[in-house]
């Protein structure tokens, strides 16, 4: 759960912290914001060969101006699939107190289930005080995951449901001599480290190296102040490495798309286009989620579009021969003469598997 070096982490246990005449050649590979229903790849697909095992960290560094706060927040929604039964990860929002406890909450995507998370670990993060499944959270809701301290050591975690603004699980304990939450960049705590972060933390993850998921942290606040100051950040624990996606994007932080009102997105979901010399146009879906109803648009402008028979004035037009059953497709070729424009807009179906789709 802990990550003890921005850098460099030590190793702890597993807690939180249409084929045409036309020849077409070209690869593009494009991430799309992805945001209706989600639908998961069976669970037990590859439940016996994790695609990933390891320990790492990416998120957002917190690196503004430093000062002690008494309350930490930030909503994120939960996504509207259950994770792979087999997979082991935490979603966390992370902060120190000044009595060199390290105070988290988020949620775990566990063996199956969404789950608040809390912590409130000692110096050295040997201690066991956190559960990673305190409360089953309910698919498709966007929470408010809130830490706050008192004057007298007094720290509570606390979830509410944004849709009803009702608070579904709390919890109190005493952090003997805290009275601060420390907003800071890094801790002196154990030879130093990361401070305010936030982040998604894998083990295990069987889909592909990466979760299913997009994660934002939005409206990330102290004193229900939003903090705008993030930093893309990753890092793997000691002896372990981040995944290796061969062909496919890294995940991706993106900080201050909200600039107004502090976010942070862990974008792991995002689809390519590739086409190859009289193959047709290939779908190769990159994550193990696709949504309902969603219209991926994709330009296409290639230099080489014509074949060697074809001279700057001839016309062009593009149709769709066949598209995998249940999907639905538009070309418009809107220039049909050099350089020719394209648009391709593509409804793959809810429950499309993982897999490469030809678009002929």
């Amino acid at each position: 759960m802990r990550n003890n070096k921005g850098a460099k982490a030590r190793k702890c246990e597993r807690k939180p912290m249409g084929r045409s005449a036309t020849v077409l050649a070209l690869t593009l590979m494009m991430g799309a914001p992805l945001s209706v229903f989600a639908v998961a790849a069976p669970a037990a697909a590859h439940i016996d060969d994790a695609a990933y095992e390891g320990h790492y960290w990416i998120g957002g560094e917190f690196l503004g101006t430093e000062g002690d706060v008494n309350i930490v927040q930030a909503e994120i929604t939960v996504p509207t699939m259950y994770p792979n039964s087999a997979d082991q990860y935490y979603v966390m929002l992370s902060i120190w107190d000044n009595a060199d406890m390290y105070d988290q909450i988020g949620f775990s995507g566990w063996n199956g289930a969404w789950g608040v998370t809390w912590a409130g670990l000692n110096c050295d993060v040997s201690n066991n005080n956190f559960n990673r499944n305190a409360y089953t959270l309910t698919r498709g809701q966007t929470y408010i995951f809130q830490m706050q301290i008192g004057v007298n050591g007094d720290v509570g975690w606390s979830v509410t449901n944004l849709q009803t603004m009702t608070i579904v699980w709390t919890r109190w304990e005493n952090h003997a001599g805290a009275n601060d939450f420390l907003r800071e960049h890094l801790t002196d705590c154990a030879g130093g480290g990361l401070g305010y972060t936030v982040y998604e933390e894998p083990y295990t993850v069987h889909d592909q190296e990466i979760p299913s998921w997009n994660f934002e942290f939005a409206y990330i606040a102290a004193e229900y102040v939003p903090t705008l100051d993030w930093n893309p950040w990753a890092v793997a624990d000691s002896g372990e490495s981040l995944p290796s996606t061969s062909n496919q994007p890294d995940p991706i932080v993106i900080v201050g798309s909200d600039p107004n009102n502090g976010n942070v997105v862990i974008w792991n979901q995002w689809f390519g286009l590739r086409s190859d010399w009289h193959a047709g146009i290939t779908i190769e879906q990159g994550t193990t989620s696709w949504y309902d109803n969603a219209a991926y648009n994709v330009l296409l402008n290639p230099d080489d579009i014509w074949s060697t028979d074809c001279g700057s004035s001839c016309d062009v037009t593009l149709d769709f021969e066949s598209l995998p059953p249940s999907w639905s497709g538009m070309l418009d070729d809107s220039q049909e003469t050099p350089p020719w424009a394209v648009e391709l807009t593509l409804w793959p179906p809810a429950n499309a598997n993982l897999g490469t789709y030809e678009v002929v």
